[in-house]
């Protein structure tokens, strides 16, 4: 299975792989598809279960999904200790209710996945 980045656990960063994406950094702004392989199946490979992973990490590698990384809010940007989105357990339906109460708490992307994704792993 091919892997875009590595990731090397004695200095958590990751390193390109091979050079895929090289064109991408001459262009302004920010691709939808680095960020789909660097944030969203980064996310999946760092903080998925594995079962999770078996479920997801096939079609977004293949890109039948397109993913973002929704942890930035208006108010807060990428301070994760200020993000006021809530994650609730609804145990009845066995589903995850996201719950963005203010207009702060509006998650916002720094580049095109907000509009191209249809996916997200979503911080709460």
């Amino acid at each position: 299975m091919f892997q875009w980045f590595k990731h090397d656990a004695q200095r958590f960063f990751y390193s390109v792989k091979s050079a895929p994406f090289s064109p991408f950094y001459l262009l302004p702004g920010v691709s939808p598809v680095l960020l789909h392989y660097g944030m969203f199946v980064t996310a999946i490979e760092m903080l998925g279960s594995d079962e999770q992973g078996e479920i997801w990490l096939p079609r977004a590698r293949k890109m039948a999904i397109l993913g973002c990384y929704a942890q930035t809010e208006l108010g807060h940007g990428s301070n994760v200790a200020g993000l006021e989105t809530t994650a609730t357990l609804d145990k009845a339906t066995d589903e995850w209710v996201i719950h963005s109460p203010t207009v702060s708490s509006t998650k916002f992307w720094p580049g095109g996945l907000g509009r191209t994704a249809n996916y997200a792993v979503v911080f709460a």
